[in-house]
């Protein structure tokens, strides 16, 4: 990770595929007290969800490519964690110290504790900016599943740290989609779609 300092503000981060398949980096934040030096005692996936909240995900490249992703993440620390048991890298995001402007968004698409709320109910087909904000206090994700449709229609999106954005790029052919995120809640074992967060968007 280069630099390991940022700006809680939008920034593209640039992730290079130097392996031999198609991989993409994991963004997480760590929990309040938890840091780099416990990443050495996780033992199974329930360790390493008591020590991080999934943050985003960069877009998959292919070997010798890049990607790029767009993200306002708030302040705290970070690991970028990859898909073959790379060392993780961490760094931390600071509070921001000028204003930098958000990229334009077709649609913007709150994930809350536990709903999902558009600004708008329908979108024209074809190439679609999301501008997905983090207003809950858990981890979220977005799950855009074409009604009657084939899963390769579909699209995901990680949602940022609560507090946080990020901006992702999709491509969806006319149909019904059903908005969803299947993240568990810690406290209930529900899932977040059996709690109410689902909705529906229409692609003309």
């Amino acid at each position: 990770m280069n630099p390991t300092t940022i700006e809680a503000a939008p920034v593209t981060l640039t992730f290079q595929n130097d392996g031999g398949e198609p991989a993409s980096a994991f963004i997480t934040k760590f929990l309040p007290g938890k840091g780099p030096d416990d990443l050495a005692q996780v033992k199974s996936e329930e360790d390493f969800f008591q020590l991080i909240i999934p943050a985003g995900s960069t877009p998959e490249a292919a070997p010798g490519e890049s990607s790029r992703l767009t993200i306002q993440l708030p302040e705290g620390g970070y690991a970028v964690i990859g898909q073959s048991g790379e060392q993780p890298a961490t760094f931390e995001v600071t509070a921001t110290s000028r204003k930098i402007a958000a990229p334009d968004a077709d649609l913007q698409v709150d994930a809350g504790d536990f709903f999902f709320k558009t600004s708008k109910s329908e979108v024209a087909a074809g190439p679609l900016t999301i501008e997905l904000r983090n207003v809950g206090q858990q981890a979220h994700e977005m799950v855009l599943s074409k009604k009657g449709g084939k899963e390769e229609e579909g699209f995901f999106s990680f949602a940022p740290a609560p507090g946080g954005t990020v901006w992702v790029e999709a491509e969806l052919t006319p149909g019904t989609y059903e908005m969803v995120c299947f993240f568990p809640d810690p406290e209930s074992g529900q899932h977040h779609i059996d709690l109410g967060m689902r909705t529906e968007l229409t692609v003309a």
